[in-house]
């Protein structure tokens, strides 16, 4: 019987401490795993297990204040009628336990057996018999700065022994408190590192495009007055002066955009814009410009696209010329002699596409090639001398094709040439046939190369130049337009009538576009277009989070205003015989109103011309009309925001002086005014930003080049009238 006894103890004690294990590796898992808003509720989980456990009536963690020499009870757990102790145990001075301090600072535990074994006139006998503690033992909480608070336990209807098993279950329980403690501090601590790169990455990022807008602005006038000094007669040697002045210009601006293109991505803000396009427009546009220079060197430039690739694709156009024009301008830059090609093949389906750009040039060592594609690097030091550039070309190329979901390689020889090549996937639209469109406007559309939607849409704009123009692209693509100055007006309209889509300028007099999307939402998910002049992507951001379903940068152009239309609306299936898979949209030679549209090689903060006709004409899709309409409405409403701009700044009105130079700003780029609206721009930052003195200096330039407009569309409204 005896030896049965002794195993049943045995088989008690084994099962108890099976039973701590289980306890403490999952104390340890919730400790390992917890995250800082997380952690009280763990800890009083972590308490009420370990009470429960050894059967405690009150568990407790109490913080030191060293400082203020006093300690306060943060965290407790309380057994079956246990009344809490916590809301009374704040402050408490050490000075009525100095022995439970003394020996939590050597690190050992301090253990009461029986309260009232202490002499009566002892502070902290009183104080632990006002809270019924007949016994008590407390383990110190210690890390590499010395102790910081103890873990507690009482007990109150009996005295109590604690058995040397939960002495060490409490100092493992205290070992996880503290290295809880350690991980949260260090993660703490990591979060705080990385959001203060994420602010230094914004940070650099917005004054890259600060300082680069600041550059871009005098440059653009610089280009500007180049390209008008080459129009007036001047002898040979003052002409070659003139084109070195205006080249070196417009190398600099690759080089800024360059550099603003590489911070984008680093800091993630470089965004891909999916939409409709046509791929061998893409390609096109890339090497069509590049082949006068290739011919000058007597190097010929072919490009071959393979019949089975889909020419109408989806994706990002304008990225996908950006690592285009990079691998062609080096082929064009680095071959002397012999050719260059150009290639696009079908990967693999569904649409993995390959880009291969092969040349005859200089090629490039071996040891090189491994990195080729990291920033600031090319071939040799003597590439820089000789022929120029930043070695971002290739690494801005290698990241767009990354985020484009391909690969970029080279193979090369030195002396024999270079092969880049680059896959990137793309997705084919799917066309959905539509209702019925009446006869002129697939006529017009089959002439014009532009897609045809069905609907009606509203569009908000203070603008009259900017109403004028929207209004004629959206009903050259067959819609019917209504017009809505302001989002006061746009909201009354809403009310009025029923709408397919609205076209919302942000910036407008009485209520903006942000505020009058808001109001559209709380009643509304009609899709609400977003159109700003902003360029950074905290501007589309600004759109979104105010419940704009899309984006579009003005000036607007018939490519992406047609994207963001087959995005939101149903495309109307064109007539036989009128496919237009391979024309771009708005590329056609011939418009329906006896003028002509040629595609313009002005493009915003580039060339910065004083007024860019074609753009213009190409804008308003060749209507000699609305050219003309175009071109007064600006002349008449000029003078005015002029004069309102002057007297605003005049008088230190800054929000007056903000919204006239906006509207100045937005009525130049749809006129094609880039240097007005350049110089605009930089009014209307310094009116947002408070600096008045800025707007001052600012003034008299900007009237100036508003009189060089006014001059150059003058001369232009009096020939083209109709």
């Amino acid at each position: 019987m005896k030896e049965n006894g002794s195993d049943n103890t045995e088989n008690t004690v084994t099962e108890y401490h099976h039973r701590m294990q289980e306890l403490l590796m999952q104390l340890s898992m919730k400790f390992l795993t917890v995250t800082t808003d997380r952690l009280d509720d763990v800890i009083i989980q972590a308490l009420k297990q370990v009470g429960g456990f050894t059967r405690s009536d009150r568990i407790y963690i109490f913080s030191y204040d060293f400082g203020r020499q006093t300690m306060t009870n943060t965290h407790e757990w309380c057994g079956p009628d246990i009344k809490p102790q916590i809301h009374h145990l704040r402050d408490i001075s050490l000075d009525i336990c100095r022995d439970l301090v003394d020996a939590h600072l050597q690190g050992d535990p301090y253990i009461i057996f029986d309260v009232a074994d202490l002499p009566e006139e002892d502070r902290f006998r009183t104080h632990l018999s006002g809270q019924q503690v007949r016994s008590m033992l407390t383990i110190p909480l210690r890390d590499r700065g010395g102790c910081y608070g103890f873990i507690g336990l009482d007990a109150v209807h009996t005295v109590r022994q604690w058995p040397d098993s939960e002495i060490k279950l409490f100092s493992l329980l205290a070992e996880l408190l503290t290295n809880a403690r350690q991980k949260l501090r260090q993660d703490k601590a990591l979060h705080r590192a990385v959001h203060q790169a994420n602010m230094a990455s914004r940070a650099k990022t917005d004054f890259l495009a600060r300082m680069s807008h600041e550059i871009r602005t005098p440059m653009n006038g610089v280009i500007g007055m180049a390209g008008l000094l080459l129009e007036t007669d001047m002898s040979p040697e003052q002409k070659r002066f003139a084109e070195i002045i205006q080249s070196s210009g417009e190398l600099l601006l690759n080089i800024i955009n360059d550099i603003l293109d590489f911070s984008k991505i680093e800091a993630g803000q470089l965004d891909l814009e999916i939409r409709d396009f046509h791929l061998d427009q893409v390609v096109k546009g890339v090497v069509s410009p590049m082949t006068a220079a290739a011919e000058k060197k007597r190097v010929s430039l072919s490009c071959e696209i393979d019949p089975e690739v889909p020419l109408k694709l989806k994706g990002d156009p304008t990225r996908l010329g950006q690592i285009l024009n990079n691998l062609v301008g080096n082929a064009v830059k680095f071959t002397r002699k012999g050719e260059i090609s150009v290639r696009v093949s079908l990967e693999r389906l569904p649409t993995v596409l390959r880009f291969v750009v092969t040349d005859t040039g200089i090629g490039i060592p071996e040891d090189q090639l491994s990195h080729i594609f990291d920033k600031f690097t090319q071939a040799d030091p003597g590439t820089t001398r000789n022929f120029g550039g930043t070695g971002l070309g290739l690494a801005i190329a290698r990241q767009l094709v990354e985020m484009m979901g391909g690969d970029i390689g080279v193979q090369s020889e030195p002396g024999r040439g270079s092969e880049f090549w680059f896959t990137a996937v793309f997705v084919e639209p799917v066309s959905v046939p539509g209702p019925a469109v009446p006869a002129a406007e697939k006529d017009r559309a089959r002439f014009s190369g532009l897609p045809v939607f069905d609907g009606q849409v509203l569009v908000a704009e203070d603008n009259p130049v900017n109403q004028e123009v929207a209004r004629e692209m959206l009903t050259r693509m067959g819609l019917t337009v209504d017009i809505a100055g302001n989002g006061k007006q746009a909201l009354k309209a809403l009310a009025s009538r029923s709408y397919d889509l609205v076209f919302m300028d942000v910036q407008m007099p009485e209520m903006d576009g942000i505020s009058a999307t808001r109001e559209i939402r709380k009643s509304s998910g009609l899709p609400v277009i977003g159109m700003t002049a902003g360029v950074m992507h905290r501007d589309r951001e600004a759109c979104l989070r105010a419940g704009m379903d899309d984006f579009l940068e003005k000036p607007v152009n018939t490519s992406a205003l047609a994207a963001v239309l087959s995005r939101w609306l149903p495309e109307t299936a064109l007539p036989d015989g009128s496919d237009t898979d391979r024309a771009m949209p708005g590329a056609a030679a011939g418009t329906g109103s006896g003028g002509s549209v040629r595609k313009s090689s002005w493009s915003r903060g580039v060339n910065g011309r004083v007024f860019d006709r074609d753009g213009l004409m190409e804008r308003v899709m060749g209507n000699q009309v609305l050219f003309h309409k175009v071109l007064g409405l600006v002349l008449e409403n000029g003078p005015v925001r002029m004069a309102a701009l002057t007297r605003a700044v005049g008088a230190g009105d800054l929000q007056t002086a903000f919204l006239e130079a906006h509207g100045l700003k937005g009525m130049a780029l749809n006129a094609g005014c880039d240097v007005l609206a350049g110089m605009s721009e930089k009014m209307e930052a310094a009116a947002k930003a408070g600096d008045v003195s800025l707007a001052v200096r600012l003034l008299p330039e900007l009237e100036q080049q508003y009189q060089q407009v006014s001059h150059a569309l003058t001369r232009d409204y009096k020939e083209q009238a109709p």
